[in-house]
């Protein structure tokens, strides 16, 4: 069978678990809601933030639901924190975070709820410190593949860099190379002991060889 077949079947098969894991999380996600997320992550130019990228996060999340206060709005956030995704602005998080309000302003959530949603949403922006559990784990969900295997991290970095192709090397190597130095330049990349255990260590050897990789590009 050609590759490509493969590559569509298998993608197919992923959309099919999220989509059932969708429709039973909630009473209100349904197939109209399925159908505008898969919509958004399917957007051509995207490479890493796919619907993929999606059930990647939701496995890790699986292995720490239990500890987790509110699992719902965390589960809730991971599906949206990426819906809106234009490598060439500066606010999708933001935009993120007002489409998610839109699509669950009918749903029947606590107001509580769908603020703390937001909340976590605008946590995935990672440039400001995480406050609670609940911020801490998404973050370090999200930044989990920092921590990945080798090639695995390369593979991100690759469809990171097939997202920025409108930029030159120089000017995508400079930029990538000042946020891969601004997780070095934390003392702990990860704010939880479950994840800084498990992918500390990694995540800092990967990330200085992407930028010795970029400094010689």
């Amino acid at each position: 069978m050609d590759s490509s077949v493969i590559s569509v079947s298998v993608a197919s098969d992923r959309t099919a678990v999220l989509r059932e894991r969708w429709l039973s999380l909630h009473p209100d996600c349904d197939e109209e809601t399925f159908g505008i997320i898969a919509a958004h992550y399917g957007e051509s130019g995207r490479f890493y933030h796919t619907i993929g990228h999606i059930g990647s996060l939701l496995l890790l999340f699986d292995s720490v639901k239990a500890t987790l206060r509110e699992p719902l709005y965390i589960e809730l956030a991971l599906w949206f924190h990426d819906i809106v995704y234009d490598a060439q602005r500066s606010d999708n998080e933001e935009q993120s975070a007002r489409l998610a309000a839109e699509i669950l302003e009918p749903f029947t959530i606590p107001q509580q709820g769908k603020e703390t949603i937001t909340i976590l949403i605008m946590a995935t922006k990672h440039t400001s410190t995480p406050q609670g559990d609940d911020e801490r784990a998404i973050i370090d969900i999200d930044l989990a593949i920092l921590g990945s295997d080798k090639h695995t991290y390369d593979s991100y970095a690759g469809q990171v860099r097939a997202e920025y192709a409108h930029f030159s090397d120089t000017v995508y190597n400079e930029g990538r190379i000042r946020v891969l130095r601004s997780f070095l330049d934390r003392e702990q990349i990860y704010s939880t002991e479950y994840f800084r255990q498990r992918y500390e260590r990694a995540a800092r050897e990967n990330i200085a060889g992407e930028i010795k990789k970029l400094q010689n590009t």
